[in-house]
């Protein structure tokens, strides 16, 4: 049984809920996994709960050293008080909090292309390549990870993340059991697993 939701906390889950639509299976597994009261900001308008966002405390892999950075998600604004500019003060906050935290750079991924320029324009986010799209099947397959094998999905993914050369954005197991229940839910996503003749996981394949 999940722990009660503090005040702030419920706050957020409402917020989250009616502007991206999750589900409550969904929300229940973050704010039970993921969800701090210390990394979350929330703005509010004559008692109304408006803005909303979270700056999650994670680690970047980068040259063999692991620095401390700020994962920004679920920034959101009440749909009846959007285009008053509310959101561009909480995000100038979260950045400002992230560095008193001793966070060396603050990282979200937009869900939609013209929020690259608004999150640019509004606190001076540089939009970065990090994937390659392609349609071809050898590319594709010729990728390789580091060899691994765990008991667990939660366990295989969190370690071929930390073993990999390549610049990473460390996934907690918290924050992997929430994308792996989540992930299959979604329309047209599929999750696989691949196991050892023993039993242990050695691969993954997420598809879109």
């Amino acid at each position: 049984m999940n722990a009660p939701l503090s005040p702030k906390a419920r706050d957020a889950y409402r917020l989250w809920q009616l502007c991206f639509g999750d589900t409550d299976a969904f929300l229940s597994t973050y704010f039970s996994e993921v969800y701090r009261d210390d990394s979350t900001l929330i703005g509010y308008t004559e008692g109304v709960a408006t803005t909303h966002l979270q700056y999650l405390p994670v680690e970047l892999s980068s040259g063999g050293e692991r620095l401390s950075v700020s994962y920004v998600v679920a920034v959101c604004t009440h749909p009846d008080y959007a285009g008053r500019g509310l959101m561009k003060e909480m995000l100038k906050e979260a950045l400002r909090l992230a560095r008193e935290r001793g966070d060396v750079a603050s990282l979200l991924l937009p869900a939609e292309d013209w929020l690259f320029d608004y999150y640019t324009r509004a606190v001076g986010y540089t939009p970065i390549p990090v994937a390659v799209t392609t349609t071809s099947l050898e590319a594709v397959l010729s990728e390789s990870d580091p060899e691994c094998e765990e008991a667990t999905l939660i366990e295989y993914l969190t370690a071929v993340e930390r073993a990999s050369k390549a610049p990473q954005l460390l996934h907690s197991p918290a924050l992997w059991r929430v994308v792996t229940e989540d992930y299959p839910t979604s329309e047209g996503y599929v999750l696989r697993e691949h196991r050892t003749a023993e039993g242990k996981v050695n691969g993954a394949l997420f598809y879109v």
